[in-house]
């Protein structure tokens, strides 16, 4: 008998004298006596005594629960099909998470790593996908939500980077080191920078948030060219706790591309089925650590894909049986709303839309937002005024630029 069972036996019988009065019932009594009792009173005594373990299974759940994973018996009986759906962490899983394989790359290692800073009543990881060279949509996001800011809001804020290539960029590896001693946001993976290395990216921000940051609430993902409006996005999160494993636009019927000559184009090889499983898109949305923990250990085994959105929110998230939310009513697909909203002095119903290749419009509109909240602008959906705005960007998928009035 080892050393830890027979510390067992003492805290139970200790447990046992504890919980004696609350149960009212004499436990030595019964277990040591129960062949003393006539037949009649066999069965009775027999489901008390049944009674009376399932008590004691609890009390030993509760006051040795950090030493489930110490005791291979214990481990077999309490935790398998939380283990094998990757929904309950141990302290081994958290270690070998911070070192080694992210998905099929093997040599895998971080190169500018952050703690998870604890602050004062602690609600989300924000994780923001940003190219290494992006410096000026860094600064713009920081700006419009200052640190300050953010933890008044329970929110820790980490930008996900990639090794910039030789020339790649006029950023070099020095200036990020830099940025990151002033602001000690930043995550960098040494994978290279590049649009199909985003599945890299992506999931070694879910691997650091579900291992580093237990104790948050949510994680929430974003790129940095979305603009974004935190106080709403942390007001729907309140409003659909517990109702959700990911919220977000959901995406439905999507078929992979097969031209060529198109920037999505993907092989039979790389994606072979006809359509993409439903998932989110990766603009913005909110999920769980105990969900990302889920889907990290589904990486493990999963063949890797370069569309990050399809890959985490879609092919892992429905290994990991997914619960989806969809709030598209506040997503836009139009930045020029945005401009709208400001320029006429109206409250904008949107959590996320696209900056239209303006970095600074979230600062400008987290300013209008802070403006409207202190004079109560006008809410969109109640004026029948349009607003007239030059196109900026092309409509999505197909390329055809168009003028035309937005209503508001």
């Amino acid at each position: 008998m080892t050393e830890w069972h027979e510390l067992l036996i003492v805290r139970v019988n200790a447990l046992l004298i504890k919980y004696n009065t609350l149960l009212n019932v004499r436990f030595r009594f019964i277990v040591c006596n129960l062949t003393k009792y006539d037949t009649m009173m066999v069965w009775k005594q027999f489901l008390i005594f049944l009674l009376i373990l399932t008590v004691i299974i609890i009390l030993i759940f509760l006051e040795f629960g950090e030493n489930f994973n110490s005791d291979p018996f214990l481990n077999y009986m309490f935790l398998p099909h939380r283990e094998e759906l990757g929904l309950f962490r141990t302290d081994d899983d958290a270690l070998e998470a911070q070192e080694g394989p992210l998905i099929n790359f093997e040599d895998f290692r971080y190169m500018i790593d952050q703690p998870c800073t604890l602050i004062p009543t602690f609600k989300a990881v924000l994780l923001i996908t940003s190219f290494a060279g992006n410096v000026e949509s860094r600064s713009a996001i920081r700006r419009a939500y200052p640190s300050s800011v953010i933890e008044k809001m329970g929110i820790r804020r980490i930008f996900l980077l990639g090794k910039l290539k030789e020339k790649q960029s006029e950023v070099t590896q020095n200036a990020i080191i830099h940025e990151n001693e002033r602001y000690l946001d930043i995550l960098q993976g040494n994978f290279l920078e590049a649009y199909r290395n985003l599945t890299y990216k992506h999931t070694m921000g879910l691997r650091w948030a579900a291992t580093k940051c237990k104790d948050a609430k949510f994680i929430i993902k974003m790129d940095d060219d979305i603009v974004v409006n935190l106080y709403k996005l942390s007001e729907i999160v309140d409003e659909n706790q517990g109702r959700f494993d990911m919220m977000g636009y959901v995406l439905e019927g999507m078929k992979p591309i097969r031209l060529e000559a198109n920037k999505w184009f993907v092989r039979p090889e790389e994606f072979e089925l006809s359509s993409y499983p439903k998932f989110l898109s990766g603009w913005l949305y909110v999920t769980t650590p105990d969900f990302a923990n889920c889907l990290i250990k589904q990486s493990s085994t999963e063949k890797y894909f370069w569309i990050d959105d399809v890959y985490v929110s879609g092919i892992l998230a429905q290994k990991c049986y997914v619960k989806f939310q969809d709030i598209r009513e506040f997503f836009t697909l139009h930045s020029e709303y945005y401009e709208c909203c400001i320029r006429k002095n109206i409250t904008c119903n949107y959590v996320a839309g696209p900056n239209g290749g303006d970095s600074g419009l979230i600062v400008k509109y987290e300013k209008h937002i802070r403006k409207c909240s202190e004079l109560n602008c006008v809410a969109l959906k109640l004026t029948r005024n349009t607003c007239l705005t030059q196109r900026k960007i092309p409509s999505i998928g197909k390329g055809f630029v168009e003028l035309k009035p937005i209503k508001l």
